[in-house]
């Protein structure tokens, strides 16, 4: 029986124009009437995940969710980061060098706001009309911000990222958890950091085994929870390669296929 839900956002229960429809909105509000814990799992900043967390009625005390990756655990009620990982300044500048000479573009990312490197010449970062709910500033290497920075995203078009992959150098694979979290982003976080391993611990925390998790998701960052949960529900629109590895494949972003799988594998109250 599932007893939590672990559910991306971009791709999975948010629709192509970022909104969110009103059958997924009444599916997570069904789920949790029926004592299912739901949990926000995305590689979103804070700011990112509020409004959403507030819009689907999660945001009550004992309700959290997981940002970054799996590298911060927020606190619903109080919109608090109660756990996290974080990356030093000196190891921020080491990754967005990497990828500034991989010709790739460089943001470090901290809960409400990121930060610029020196633009790549004909290729400056996508990142910043991708996530309008972030504030924008340039990173000074002489005087580096007083803010927790969760991770590194090389944000650009999917072709030219394809193009860089193999620029980039082995360190960041071998010291880091780096992710396609889309067709043009990569992220680079502390190596420690993935949804997998933050489900996992949540769930240990409010005494649910992983046997009673279901994972939605959609692309490779999503990967790890995907193995780990005892029911792993991947969307139609999803990268292949997580396709592969689902329990069960569910319709599109863009069909409520979210609301579909929480319907379908949710053992209502009565029923029990």
């Amino acid at each position: 029986m599932i007893q939590l839900i672990a559910i991306d956002l971009d791709g999975t229960l948010l629709r192509n124009d970022k909104t969110l429809s009103e059958a997924n909105r009444e599916a997570v509000r069904w789920a949790t009437e029926q004592d299912v814990e739901v949990v926000i799992c995305s590689g979103r900043p804070l700011s990112g995940v509020l409004p959403l967390v507030s819009k689907l009625g999660l945001d009550q005390a004992g309700q959290h969710s997981i940002i970054f990756n799996g590298g911060a655990v927020v606190d619903n009620a109080t919109a608090t980061i109660i756990q996290q990982t974080t990356l030093a300044p000196a190891e921020v500048e080491r990754i967005a060098d990497a990828l500034l000479m991989s010709d790739l573009p460089a943001d470090a990312v901290s809960a409400k706001q990121a930060f610029h490197f020196e633009a790549v010449p004909g290729w400056p970062s996508t990142y910043p009309e991708r996530t309008p709910y972030l504030t924008f500033s340039d990173w000074k290497r002489q005087k580096a911000p007083c803010l927790p920075i969760y991770k590194v995203v090389a944000t650009t078009t999917k072709e030219h990222l394809s193009a860089c992959m193999a620029r980039i150098p082995e360190f960041l694979f071998t010291e880091y958890a780096v992710v396609r979290s889309q067709e043009y982003q990569l992220e680079i976080m502390p190596k420690a950091v993935n949804k997998g391993a933050a489900v996992e611990a949540l769930a240990d925390h409010l005494g649910i085994p992983m046997r009673a998790v279901m994972a939605i998701g959609d692309e490779e960052n999503d990967q790890t929870m995907l193995k780990k949960a005892g029911m792993a529900v991947v969307m139609a629109n999803g990268n292949p390669s997580m396709k592969a590895i689902a329990d069960y494949v569910t319709l599109t972003n863009e069909e409520d296929g979210v609301g579909i799988a929480i319907r379908q594998f949710v053992t209502p109250k009565e029923r029990r």
